[in-house]
């Protein structure tokens, strides 16, 4: 059985077991040469476009779509991540890139506003659109730490991993099996127990995506683009953050080894935005409690979210239902 037909038995699996009908769509972008980019929908309602981090893939969000009520959820797979084609992005002019994608789906879907939800990498690609596009965005909320954000970096590991011809071979080395996966998250603070705690396919279906065929060089590629070897290639300061209009939610693990809560708070002040302190959370927030980040993401998309700062303990809401 090929890699690809490993990826959607594991996310077939995924989505069954969270009772998620999904629809998938593909659209050619241009960005900066044409690329098939694969999105996948779910639920009815308000528009909300998911982008995820890093090398990871859209079905990285698939245990909060459930808990999104009145939310049409379009769940992007990145260029050169899940199912979508790649393009190396060692020379690509990432901003430029990302608006394009991003609009481009926007496009296709047949919606001209949309609420964003980005982590990490994702975050940085949401935040670009509202800086560059508003009028394409309603709101943005930000799960975990965008990339280089304010003076936040990557660790010295993941440049290695960015570097031409050895890069590659370090991503590959890393393992691209569960022991591989487990030692990622953990690297990102997650820890295993919430890891086991993900629905039926979840684990699987994150090796399928770190073994898809093109995944180390596209991954070694855009590490290169963000960080460099001295560790960023461009930031989301201050300046340009303080210029966002649309209303901004902040939803952030107190354990986010990319950036800590006072970065979080520094972001939610220039932005007037509102942010969600998560005891437990690592950099991926939802995966310790999605119904938690989903009401919060539900309240901010559909207007009933208020300005300033909320410290949240994710077992103590679940202890009194909340």
């Amino acid at each position: 059985m090929g890699r690809r037909d490993e990826f959607e038995r594991a996310e077939d699996r995924l989505y069954a077991g969270l009772g998620s009908e999904r629809r998938e769509s593909w659209v050619t972008v241009e960005a900066p040469t044409p690329l098939r980019v694969r999105y996948v929908e779910t639920g009815n309602g308000r528009p909300v476009l998911f982008v995820h981090g890093g090398g990871a893939h859209g079905a990285v969000f698939a245990p909060l779509l459930p808990h999104l009520p009145g939310v049409r959820a379009i769940v992007v797979d990145r260029p050169g991540f899940g199912l979508s084609e790649g393009l190396g992005h060692r020379r690509v002019d990432l901003r430029r890139h990302a608006v394009t994608v991003l609009e481009q789906v926007l496009d296709a879907a047949g919606i001209e506003r949309a609420a964003l939800v980005g982590n990490s990498m994702g975050g940085t690609w949401a935040a670009w659109l509202a800086l560059d596009r508003p009028e394409r965005v309603e709101s943005l909320a930000l799960l975990g730490c965008p990339a280089l954000v304010l003076e936040t970096s990557g660790p010295f590991a993941l440049r290695l991993m960015g570097l031409p011809v050895l890069g590659p071979r370090l991503v590959r080395a890393a393992g691209q099996d569960r022991a591989g996966l487990l030692r990622v998250m953990e690297r990102m603070n997650e820890s295993r127990a919430s890891l086991e705690r993900q629905p039926a396919g979840f684990v699987e279906l994150a090796v399928a995506a770190g073994s898809q065929p093109a995944f180390a060089e596209n991954w070694s590629g855009l590490l290169w683009n963000t960080f460099g070897l001295r560790g960023r290639r461009w930031h989301l300061g201050e300046d340009e953050l303080r210029t966002i209009r649309e209303p901004v939610l902040l939803a952030w693990g107190e354990r986010d080894p990319f950036g800590g809560l006072d970065v979080a708070r520094r972001v939610a002040a220039v932005t007037s935005g509102r942010l969600v302190e998560v005891p437990t959370g690592g950099h991926l927030p939802w995966l310790d409690d999605p119904a938690l980040v989903g009401r919060t993401i539900t309240d901010h998309v559909l207007g009933s979210t208020q300005e300033g700062v909320e410290s949240v303990n994710p077992r103590s809401l679940a202890a009194i239902g909340a």
